[in-house]
């Protein structure tokens, strides 16, 4: 038996029914041509209830980007789940894009709210930056993006919300419909991500960002290479502690560490010279090792001068194998293979 409705749960449904309704119509026709009865008649409410909820059309319109806000946040938490540093970025854009297939109508709204709505739009961008600069202080406490500073954090937030929008314009509609983006244009973000973030100069100007104070300066580990199957490069990284005795922003910054190197002994063995890297995906497990870790990489080309090195660390300590980071790099090559 369908269970019954409470009267604030009949009252929260009609309410959504309203935004959702508010959301097509302002979409086909915009803000300036929408009326409370275009939106109560496709809402199937009667007008007088509209005024339950809203004291005037302005009133609606005002609350409308900000609610549709609230669903993009949500539905990108979601894909988003716990993925770290580059992969949580790639799979942000994904399902911003995606959001925009599904609900084409927020991208008119969005545009025409800073003209018609600028209360609404303020709202908008201000729990957009906000939520963003959180991941990026999330980020920066896992022991990335050292080299900028909390003040910074807002102008990235903006650089990157803007770029969104601009790409979605271009590449989320075709012939007035929305569209799936192509490849090409994750590919291409992800690539000034990886080089403009990643591997950003500190104030000084130093190529690569210090890291914090309180991390070990030594390198605190030995590398060994070991035999691989042909077109395979492998290597067992003895550490002189053990990662899981310390604090998992640490051990995540030794594990990079590792995997950074091992990527430029790997392409210095497996690849022609004048090869570069593109960009960096990384994601790491949960597990942390006590000693030694078994890395190895192979090469995937894609094309005569584009490849993917995929690289896979293990805890070779352990009594059964298990994972502790994967990290994808794709690279140029300069001379076709």
């Amino acid at each position: 038996m369908k269970k019954k409705l409470t009267r604030a749960e009949k009252g929260e449904l009609t309410r959504k029914n309203l935004f959702d309704a508010a959301m097509k119509v302002v979409g086909q026709v915009g803000y300036r041509d929408t009326s409370v009865n275009d939106v109560t008649a496709r809402a199937r409410v009667a007008q007088g209830t509209f005024y339950n909820y809203f004291e005037s059309r302005q009133d609606l319109l005002d609350h409308l980007l900000p609610e549709l806000g609230k669903d993009l946040l949500e539905f990108l938490g979601k894909q988003v789940g716990d993925a770290t540093f580059l992969e949580r970025e790639e799979k942000s854009i994904q399902a911003y894009f995606q959001f925009i297939k599904e609900k084409p109508e927020f991208y008119r709204i969005l545009m025409e709210a800073q003209v018609d709505s600028p209360q609404s739009f303020d709202t908008h961008a201000a729990n957009l930056v906000s939520n963003y600069v959180s991941a990026l202080q999330k980020t920066k406490e896992k022991g990335f993006l050292q080299a900028y500073s909390e003040e910074e954090f807002e102008v990235i937030a903006l650089i990157l919300l803007g770029a969104r929008v601009y790409l979605s314009r271009q590449y989320c509609f075709k012939n007035g419909k929305a569209t799936t983006v192509p490849d090409h244009v994750v590919q291409t973000y992800m690539k000034l991500i990886s080089g403009g973030l990643q591997t950003a100069g500190d104030n000084n100007g130093n190529s690569m960002p210090k890291p914090r104070q309180r991390l070990r300066t030594q390198t605190p580990y030995d590398c060994t290479v070991v035999p691989a199957p042909d077109g395979d490069f492998a290597a067992i990284y003895t550490m002189s502690f053990s990662l899981a005795s310390i604090a998992a922003a640490e051990a995540d910054f030794y594990l990079q560490q590792i995997s950074a190197d091992f990527t430029r002994r790997a392409m210095e063995y497996l690849l022609d010279d004048g090869a570069s890297v593109g960009s960096v995906m990384t994601h790491l497990s949960r597990h942390r090792p006590a000693g030694k870790m078994h890395v190895s990489g192979r090469v995937e080309h894609t094309s005569t001068t584009e490849g993917v090195l995929h690289v896979r660390i293990t805890d070779h300590s352990a009594p059964a194998v298990a994972h502790i980071a994967t990290c994808t790099v794709a690279f140029y090559n300069s001379r076709p293979v």
